[in-house]
């Protein structure tokens, strides 16, 4: 199995692909990587970090990647900079995923009911239709606000996940809210066959 995971690298931070890459290695799943931006460290409790969009590096490894016929039996995408690069993991989908392969999307774009610095109504819009294309959606509990075009309560009281869980089935069969907290433990929220 061969699993491409197209995500950010954070120089601090336990995420991104400083996470994914060691934890899918461990597996014994060879794990390619394509990284869609350099920053010195994650942007949640940290100010003043470094960004470097590497949308346009993403294209020359596109091409060479071409040449030698790659081709991945899961793609996986996570935090995307800008809308071009949301356009460039459809792309990827088309000529590197195999017939039968899972596309997944992290849908990268906020955290505590807001969005991320540089993401606007617009970049939703773009990822919406890009989990569209998808076979699972991974958002947290904002995110999937954001996708269902819900309103975001801060009190996981008011966080109706089946509701939002059937909205979220209109982009993607089987989505999978993360991050939700119940009895201060972190949940994941999904849908089971019957619903």
């Amino acid at each position: 199995m061969r699993v491409l995971a197209i995500n950010d690298i954070s120089c601090v931070g336990k995420c991104s692909l400083t996470v994914t890459l060691p934890i899918l290695s461990a597996c014994g799943i060879t794990c390619d990587v394509l990284p869609t931006a350099l920053l010195s460290t994650h942007t949640g409790g940290f100010e003043d970090y470094t960004f470097l969009d590497l949308t346009d590096e993403m294209h020359q490894i596109i091409d060479r990647w071409k040449k030698l016929g790659l081709k991945f039996d899961i793609v996986y995408s996570g935090y995307l900079g800008n809308r071009k690069q949301i356009e460039t993991v459809r792309l990827i989908t088309r000529e590197f995923l195999t017939p039968d392969g899972l596309f997944i999307v992290d849908p990268v774009m906020g955290d505590a009911g807001k969005l991320y610095a540089g993401f606007d109504e617009a970049y939703v819009e773009e990822m919406r239709e890009l989990c569209k294309l998808a076979n699972y959606i991974l958002p947290n509990v904002t995110e999937a606000c954001y996708l269902a075009n819900v309103a975001y309560n801060s009190t996981q009281n008011g966080f109706n996940a089946e509701a939002v869980l059937k909205k979220l089935q209109t982009l993607c069969p089987r989505p999978i809210v993360t991050g939700l907290i119940e009895n201060k433990r972190i949940s994941v929220c999904y849908l089971n066959e019957e619903n």
